[in-house]
């Protein structure tokens, strides 16, 4: 292999890298999530009497189930109504403080960009959140077929959405054209495409359907949609497409994090987050106390604690910006220190006696 082919693996895997994360679920909705955490913390703010409030009825109800339920049953009883609770404070923050509808945007978002995903071994790229003058795109595509700039629409009443079809439309070409101009200025247009969703969308749309230039596409129609395009754009098209819009994407959340903040995570992320922290503080705690029995007794398990923590430290600085890192160096360095400490007064009860 020559040296050329050798710097270019790295570039290739870099690349290949960058694209899944501009296709990560990670970036979908990240408008609409910005707007659910600050409504999500509006509602705690002007509710909080209520919250705080749940605390001691939650207190007073499990001392009557205690009281009141047989002893093989009360665990199960106090757990399923801390649980309803917690839940019933949920359910009337969802519906009280105007995020159904945020949250099922979200969902359709996700929805879309899976489907997308599905297309990328036919050399489709897709590229979540590109954010404009004036709001963003959902999603940009740029493939054989062509480029688009997607938007995804979610309604629980197609059938009344008729006469919003227009703007719906207007706002799309407008969306297409500032994109057209972060791809390729002087070159290919970008196509709009609206990705619809919704329980009664297919009562509506039995077909992708062309209002005004713009494609409305259901979103179970969307992957027989894009798999009858013809081929129209070289594959160096495609390259150079992408890496303009990787630069300009790169460059544009920069500023937006600056401005917004981090996106806020998703569910699945949260619980992925849990899992690491869970092994994590799982692996170095077994690493630890298993040295524990070696001679001289304590010693070990104190370096053993001594070298997680300094491996947490270094690999925290390797990767800075990773969340999900830093949760887990963290947990592992807390970990350590806190049965390091354990195991040198261990150690000195030892010694002394």
């Amino acid at each position: 292999m020559s040296p050329s082919n050798n710097l270019a693996i790295p570039a290739r895997i870099r690349e290949r890298r960058r694209m899944i994360q501009l296709s990560s679920d990670r970036r979908t909705g990240a408008h609409s999530r910005r707007l659910l955490r600050a409504r999500q913390l509006r509602w705690i703010r002007i509710h909080w009497r209520l919250c705080v409030l749940t605390v001691p009825s939650c207190v007073a109800l499990s001392a009557l189930v205690v009281w009141g339920v047989p002893q093989p049953f009360t665990p199960y009883v106090v757990g399923a109504l801390v649980a309803s609770i917690a839940w019933l404070i949920y359910v009337l923050m969802l519906e009280t403080g105007g995020l159904t509808p945020l949250r099922s945007g979200i969902l359709a978002e996700e929805w879309t960009a899976s489907e997308l995903r599905k297309f990328q071994a036919r050399g489709w790229n897709t590229v979540n959140h590109v954010m404009l003058e004036y709001g963003d795109t959902d999603h940009a595509l740029v493939g054989p077929g062509g480029f688009f700039a997607v938007e995804t629409k979610f309604r629980s009443d197609w059938a009344d959405a008729k006469p919003f079809l227009d703007d719906i439309a207007w706002a799309a070409s407008e969306t297409a054209r500032l994109l057209r101009l972060r791809i390729d200025p002087k070159g290919r247009p970008v196509r709009a495409l609206v990705v619809l969703w919704g329980p009664d969308v297919r009562e509506s749309f039995d077909a992708c359907r062309e209002v005004n230039g713009v494609m409305f596409c259901p979103g179970e129609l969307l992957s027989d949609y894009l798999s009858k395009l013809p081929q129209e754009v070289e594959p160096a098209e495609i390259r150079e497409a992408l890496f303009s819009l990787s630069e300009y994407v790169r460059n544009r959340d920069i500023g937006e994090v600056a401005e917004s903040g981090e996106i806020p995570r998703t569910v699945s992320d949260g619980v992925n987050d849990l899992l690491a922290v869970c092994g994590t503080v799982l692996v170095v705690a077994l690493a630890i106390l298993a040295q524990f029995d070696r001679r001289p007794v304590g010693l070990w398990s104190a370096a053993m604690a001594s070298t997680a923590i300094g491996l947490s430290v270094v690999v925290r600085r390797w990767r800075p910006a990773n969340v999900r890192l830093r949760l887990a160096t963290t947990a592992a360095a807390a970990t350590a220190a806190g049965l390091g400490l354990l195991m040198i007064i261990a150690t000195a009860v030892v010694a002394f006696r």
